[in-house]
């Protein structure tokens, strides 16, 4: 019977390692068993649960008295918690219905380990403290009027009186100018002061710590709380096939996991001490070790309970994907462009392999940096049937095919935008630089270190916007279980310590140019388009830049048309003349008026166009 129940054993831990390794270059008719030794093993696990008070405290302004109510009474109050806490230690009625719980629970009671327990609250309890921000008033000194209820007339600065201008006169009623008399301020009614706002003249205002209350309440809830502490020891421990691995993975282990692996049942649970309550418990599980082959290399596996859960694995798929990660490291460089038809190629490949398959798809979810090892997540694919050095190499070479096939962000989409970006704002920043730096040095760092900041920021946000859409164009076709997740965050603080480091190099040259060290550099941004927009191939591509062709239209003005415009522009030069299209006498004199100015003569009896051309050289 014994020997049928490891049999089924062996045959359910062979089982478990064939469906891992079927279709991770082997089926599952690859693994062969070979040979296999098994044993019971009991473990014995001691609960020892101490009983304590815990305390939390709760502070309200003003009266909030609890149903215990000690006053100003500090030294009952801590008195009562010391007192609640002995109760706990020592009081195993408290306690009884608890320990109660732990003997019916039989072994499922070992699982009550991994937390810490309340088992009874007692009346909260409270105590007033006065505050010491307002020392018990609830009022403070009012920081506007600095306590005085008053301050300074703002109309008459605090003198109490106002000056105005008044004429005067002589004995004869003659006007000989104006005097300045005082009054009485209209705002302050003499006195120089108005009266606080802030304090309606108080001089006070209520204390904000305690709500002008003046004191506060502190409400204390007290529990009574079990926690334990385990120990474990094997009986047989010299019979258990790798016994240092099992205990070290048992002694590590949350009691929730003993119990879901092993089953255990109550030896004893009794008083031991004033505070402290001992539980035993005593489980029996299989240990067995599976010899089998694969590829004609030899491996053994180590398990425990039924079914069996492996504790020492052997690190099959090393030599599954050793030929692989080779050939994986031929084709995919460590440094530089991977193809993305060749990306697309291992990616088809590696869904088709069930552990890779669910590799890609882990790293697709939890990855979060381009640099991230995600050694464990491979491992965690492989159930750890991997080393970890295997596990970071394939990772490596994992993490590059998804960038590949799944990208978090556009790189092109950033350099595209980012290069420019960067290049303008830097020669900007040289132009600002050279030319204020030597008049304002400290000013000009700090406002072109602000520019910096805010322009890299709106650039980034901007840019990651058509990133996101080139991201969704380039993994359309992939399934939505490989999709990595958007990391445009990383190409923006790639960006930022660029516009940082340019703004740096900006900074240098920009003082070495104010200080003539080297050349300035003409930084022309309108004049370069201009020039740009005028070459003949941005007249034949660019259609913003293409200058409309003139029409041949009659542009000469009629007599009347210059002479109004000749009017209005003397009219605004402050030559009190009608825009009435006659040029009569008076405005050819202010005509002539305005030329004598600019050194021009011209007769008074010129023609009209003669004086147009004179007034508007610019215009012929």
């Amino acid at each position: 019977m014994v020997q049928e129940r490891y049999q089924d054993l062996a045959g359910n831990l062979l089982l478990q390692i064939r469906n891992l390794v079927n279709g991770n270059q082997a089926t599952a008719e690859d693994v062969l068993p070979q040979n296999h030794s098994d044993t019971d093993f009991i473990i014995h696990a001691l609960a020892d649960w101490r009983f304590y008070a815990d305390s939390d405290d709760q502070k309200s302004v003003g009266n909030a008295a609890a149903e215990i109510h000690f006053g100003s009474d500090t030294a009952a109050f801590e008195a009562h918690t010391t007192q609640l806490a002995h109760e706990v230690a020592n009081n195993r009625d408290l306690r009884a219905g608890f320990t109660n719980k732990l003997r019916k629970a039989n072994g499922q009671g070992l699982a009550w380990t991994d937390n810490k327990h309340s088992f009874h609250r007692f009346p909260s309890y409270s105590v007033r403290e006065y505050c010491t921000t307002c020392r018990g008033s609830g009022k403070v000194r009012c920081k506007s009027c600095s306590g005085r209820g008053h301050n300074s007339c703002s109309s008459c600065g605090g003198s109490g009186r106002r000056s105005e201008q008044v004429p005067e006169y002589d004995y004869k009623g003659n006007y000989r100018g104006n005097k300045t008399v005082y009054k009485s301020c209209y705002g302050c009614h003499g006195s120089g002061h108005t009266t606080c706002s802030t304090c309606s003249g108080r001089g006070k205002v209520r204390c904000r710590e305690c709500n002008g209350h003046g004191f506060f309440t502190r409400i204390r809830h007290t529990y009574a709380e079990a926690a334990a502490k385990l120990t474990l020891k094997f009986e047989n421990a010299d019979s258990i096939p790798a016994y240092n691995v099992l205990s070290d993975l048992l002694n590590h282990s949350t009691a929730k996991f003993l119990t879901a692996k092993i089953p255990f049942e109550t030896i004893s649970a009794l008083e031991t001490g004033a505070n402290t309550f001992q539980v035993a418990y005593r489980g029996e599980s299989p240990a067995i070790c599976l010899d089998f082959s694969l590829h004609q290399r030899q491996y053994a596996c180590y398990a425990f309970s039924n079914p069996p859960y492996p504790y020492l694995r052997p690190h099959i798929f090393d030599d599954l994907f050793a030929d692989e990660l080779a050939y994986l490291n031929q084709k995919i460089p460590t440094k530089g462009l991977l193809n993305k038809r060749r990306a697309i190629s291992f990616f088809n490949r590696y869904a088709g392999q069930p552990v890779l398959d669910e590799a890609m798809r882990r790293i697709a979810a939890h990855r979060t940096d381009t640099v991230q090892n995600t050694g464990r997540i491979v491992q965690e694919a492989c159930q750890f049937f991997i080393s970890r050095e295997m596990s970071d190499a394939l990772a490596v070479a994992l993490n590059r095919i998804m960038d590949k096939v799944s990208p978090a962000y556009s790189a092109g989409v950033w350099l595209l935008f980012g290069v420019p970006f960067l290049t303008l704002q830097t020669l900007s920043m040289i132009a600002y630089m050279q030319d204020n730096m030597a008049q304002h040095p400290i000013g000009t760092i700090i406002f072109s270190a602000l520019n910096v900041a805010i322009y890299t920021a709106i650039a980034g946000i901007l840019i990651s916007l058509p990133s996101r859409l080139a991201v969704w164009w380039q993994r359309r076709k992939v399934p939505a279980a490989y999709h990595q997740q958007i990391r445009n965050r990383k190409a923006f603080w790639l960006m930022s310590r660029w516009a940082g480091g340019l703004w740096l190099a900006a900074c240098a040259y920009g003082w070495a140019a104010s200080a003539d060290y080297v050349p300035k550099i003409n930084i022309s941004f309108g004049s370069a388009v201009e020039q740009i927009c005028q070459s003949e191939t941005a007249q034949t591509y660019v259609p913003f830049c293409r200058q409309p062709v003139p029409t041949e239209v009659d542009t000469a003005l009629s007599e009347a048309e210059q002479a109004r415009q000749i009017q209005q522009f003397l009219a605004t030069h402050g030559y009190a003349i009608k825009a009435d299209s006659k040029f009569g006498r008076r405005s050819r004199h202010a005509a002539q008026q305005y030329l004598k100015e600019l050194g021009i003569n011209i007769d008074e009896n010129a023609p009209v166009a003669e004086y147009y051309r004179a007034v508007f050289p610019e215009k012929q």
